[in-house]
């Protein structure tokens, strides 16, 4: 990924080999307005993803089409898990 200078790993910040030391270092944030913004929820994002896609990173057009199936597949999958009410069963209490 071209823009990745930025960020940091976490095996960047300290010598101690977890579980995180391949993700992307999560800075520490106290407001909530910082927590929501972009660059904070895309490294939260990254971080979630499966290790494979994450591998990715440096392969834009494969990063992308990756996602783009997992994407999906949580799509595909929510909509199967929704629990359609008919509406001849919802009251309208007034």
């Amino acid at each position: 990924m071209d823009n990745k200078d930025p960020f940091q790993v976490n095996s960047e910040m300290h010598s101690i080999n977890t579980r995180q030391n391949s993700n992307l270092h999560l800075p520490q944030a106290n407001l909530t307005l910082y927590q929501k913004g972009a660059y904070y929820s895309g490294i939260k994002d990254f971080n979630n993803l499966p290790t494979h896609i994450r591998n990715l990173s440096c392969d834009v057009k494969r990063f992308k089409l990756e996602l783009g199936k997992l994407l999906h597949e949580i799509k595909n999958d929510d909509i199967l898990e929704m629990k359609l009410i008919p509406t001849n069963e919802i009251e309208i209490n007034m």
